[in-house]
């Protein structure tokens, strides 16, 4: 569930968005002043999710990241809870001609809350605004996280299996050209938006505990 933010100086501007652990964030466009919390994003990404996300266990590709994804030649989102980044999604600039390749990459204790999903749907739409028809990803066959996030999105995909990898393309000129072709992808968005918003009244309707003020020990007291 997207809310939009009142107007303020960049880079704050954004959509505040609920997640399904009734939580909240800010996805923004990311820019040069951001490039450390990048940097701590994709440090912090245990042995397993590195693996995931870069196709290797090795520390090269965290440490190079950050200045690739705030480069002018690239469009980066990022989901943020006050000053730390929960995820971000980007595409790097291409020739016409050449379909953007996309990534995403969202630290690991806040997996599973549908960071991943909002970030694909803000990255769809600001790919869309620029002319953008196609995004393509390489997503390793073992990466069932990332696979549940692009099939659920409700955005028109084609897959093609090559080995250990998964070629993907998410074909965004239908979401622009075919409004009828969008349905799919509207249904999607209504169902996080559903997940999130029960999850944030949970706490409502199943409290862990519930306190009771006012009582009193004796029997003839109202408390009692």
């Amino acid at each position: 569930m997207s809310i939009p933010v009142e107007a303020q100086p960049a880079p704050a501007a954004g959509s505040r968005v609920l997640l399904t652990d009734g939580s909240t964030a800010l996805i923004r466009r990311l820019d040069r002043g951001d490039r450390a919390a990048v940097d701590a994003l994709h440090q912090s990404l245990p042995v397993d999710d590195r693996y995931l996300r870069f196709f290797s266990v090795s520390t090269v590709g965290p440490r190079m990241i950050a200045d690739v994804i705030v480069a002018d030649d690239e469009t980066a989102v990022g989901a943020f809870r006050g000053d730390r980044l929960l995820g971000v999604a980007h595409f790097r600039h291409e020739p016409p001609g050449t379909d953007p390749e996309f990534a995403i990459a969202v630290a690991h204790a806040d997996q599973h809350t549908g960071v991943g999903s909002l970030l694909l749907e803000h990255l769809a739409a600001a790919a869309v605004e620029e002319g953008v028809a196609r995004l393509t990803a390489e997503v390793l066959a073992a990466n069932h996280g990332m696979l549940h996030v692009l099939r659920d999105s409700g955005i028109p995909m084609s897959s093609i299996p090559q080995g250990d990898e998964i070629s993907i393309v998410l074909h965004l000129d239908h979401l622009r050209i075919e409004p009828a072709d969008t349905d799919g992808f509207t249904d999607a968005v209504l169902r996080r938006q559903a997940l999130a918003g029960a999850a944030s009244l949970r706490p409502v309707f199943q409290p862990c505990s519930l306190a009771v003020v006012g009582v009193g020990r004796r029997p003839d007291s109202v408390g009692g």
